[in-house]
């Protein structure tokens, strides 16, 4: 049937894993990792910032209440440290650190007094790590406005934050800022130090945090076994032997929490640590036999970074014994993030298990839709519950359209009891008629009200929001090419789960679209959403829920 069509063949194919973490919620007694959000939309950092833009890098940590601190931690001065060491094979800065950020010291009982120089801990315990606009060119030649009105690049641009303390990372170069507090030291962060040799990329001037493979420490530096790690071409003091592993003083009691990316094709997160001797990016930096990797569960390394699950799910399953560790279970309780999805960068925010559900609508860039002329679709809205273990239904008020004739727009309600940090799709139905010319553009408002799956949950919050969305008519008859030329009929296919086949991976590839797109990808069958070779490949199982 599909040889009848001389067509471009449109793959719209959603892969969604919901990882369900099983184990007794606790409220953390240690500061962590929560977010490492990098590769914002239009790759904005501080240098040139896009005016308006809510979408910048930053680095999000969680510090705990005092009474819930672990014994051997300094409540009334904490001295954190946050490092990305370089784990790309290929690398001359092998096992160094791309940066090192030495925090300011933080107080978290100031019920006793500020200790002078201190910061006290937000309430909200959250600590965001971003930069402050530039000005000029790259390098910059200085720090756009004064010292008191520096604008820090999370939201779209904040001048002070109260329910989260926001440090500014080259805060303290050129004339500096007064209005955010800034690290005590910065390794290879200032715009007149040398590119990274690899990508030409200052990593001070774009904001870039994740790059490649690498992993990522927060360490105490006040723990007798924490030394330095800085860059290999650093020129300020540093321990040029203090690389992980070789030669590296840093020890594991100094380490707090702790997560590696890893973008080697190679890789496999359900075997680790690494094996020794492949070639695998990270098996020299964090190599079977060694302490840290023990300690610092290795994820596939996503463009735009990783955040914590729920923050009261204690990350490691390490207890310090041999033979309980478990790093491919703790990889689990980290999920990814999209720049232009459902779950937006979120500094400032941290959901528990215990939190309510929330609702959030993806950006109005990913809500675009095709219809087909006289048919009656029922397109699913990109959004996300991005609360706590609690479910929610909702419904989509979606506003009139401008031609009836053409196309309606009505009310749709759906469920979606599934917990928090996940992808919902609320749908509306849309009816285009006969007479629809194909190109016709329809932009809405659609109203989105959610409330709780169950009568005890809590009450959802941001229960009524809504966004823009972009419907356009699609004519069946007279399709375009992958450039957009007319070229005789286009065929839109969606892909959902299959029957289970046993000992079958993929179902897909046995049947004769599977086989088609085999032999066509990349020429009569175009991958629009850039998962055709997962499609295609023998180990992708479709049945797995």
């Amino acid at each position: 049937m599909l040889n009848q069509f001389v067509a471009s063949v449109l793959l719209a194919a959603a892969f969604s894993i919901v990882w369900v973490h099983t184990a007794q919620a606790q409220v953390p007694d240690h500061p962590l990792i929560t977010e490492v959000f990098q590769d914002a939309d239009g790759n904005d950092g501080p240098a040139g910032r896009l005016p308006g833009n809510p979408h910048q890098e930053f680095i999000e940590i969680y510090l705990p209440l005092s009474s819930d601190l672990v014994a051997g931690l300094n409540k009334d001065a904490l001295n954190l440290s946050f490092l990305e060491i370089e784990g790309d094979n290929s690398s001359t800065g092998l096992g160094r650190a791309n940066y090192r950020i030495d925090l300011p010291t933080f107080d978290l009982d100031p019920t006793n007094g500020l200790t002078p120089g201190a910061v006290a801990r937000p309430p909200s315990g959250v600590v965001v790590l971003g930069w402050v606009d530039y000005v000029g060119g790259d390098p910059p030649t200085g720090l756009a406005g004064t010292p008191s009105t520096r604008v820090g690049l999370v939201n779209g641009g904040i001048t002070s934050a109260s329910e989260y303390t926001f440090v500014a990372i080259n805060g303290a170069q050129f004339d500096g800022t007064t209005n955010f507090p800034l690290p005590v030291t910065v390794s290879h962060q200032d715009p007149s130090f040398p590119a990274n040799p690899m990508t030409g990329v200052s990593y001070a001037s774009s904001g870039e945090i994740e790059q490649g493979s690498a992993a990522y420490l927060l360490v105490n530096r006040d723990d007798p076994g924490y030394s330095e790690i800085c860059a290999f071409n650093d020129p300020g003091p540093c321990n040029s032997a203090a690389q992980l592993p070789a030669g590296s003083v840093l020890q594991t009691s100094s380490l707090l929490d702790g997560f590696a990316t890893n973008d080697d094709n190679q890789f496999d997160p359900t075997q680790q640590p690494t094996p020794i001797g492949g070639g695998i990016d990270l098996d020299l930096v964090l190599p079977a036999f060694g302490a840290f990797s023990l300690l610092v569960s290795q994820l596939a390394e996503d463009l735009h970074g990783h955040a914590r699950l729920f923050l009261d799910s204690v990350k490691t399953t390490e207890d310090g014994s041999s033979g309980n560790e478990d790093p491919a279970s703790d990889s689990l309780l980290y999920r990814t993030i999209s720049n232009s999805g459902a779950v937006e960068p979120t500094p400032g925010s941290v959901h528990l298990s215990t939190s309510p559900a929330e609702l959030q609508l993806g950006s109005p860039s990913a809500q675009f839709f095709e219809v087909l002329a006289d048919t009656v679709a029922r397109p699913a809205m990109s959004a996300s519950n991005v609360g706590g273990n609690f479910g929610m239904n909702v419904v989509t008020a979606p506003g009139a359209s401008s031609n009836p004739s053409f196309i309606t727009f009505s009310d749709r309600a759906s469920a979606f009891p599934a917990v928090g940090q996940v992808a919902i799709h609320p749908d509306l139905r849309v009816e285009t008629f006969a007479g629809a010319p194909g190109g016709h553009v329809e932009t809405i408002t659609v109203q989105v009200d959610a409330s709780a799956a169950s009568g005890g949950d809590p009450l959802v919050v941001n229960a009524s929001d809504s966004v823009e969305a972009t419907f356009t008519v699609f004519e069946p008859t007279t399709g375009m090419d992958a450039d957009n030329q007319p070229f005789q009929a286009t065929t839109l296919l969606a892909v959902q789960v299959l029957p289970d086949l046993p000992g079958v991976a993929n179902e897909l590839l046995a049947s004769s679209f599977g086989q088609h797109v085999a032999a066509n990808l990349g020429g009569a069958v175009d991958d629009d959403r850039g998962l055709g070779n997962q499609m295609i490949d023998p180990t992708t199982d479709f049945s797995d829920p």
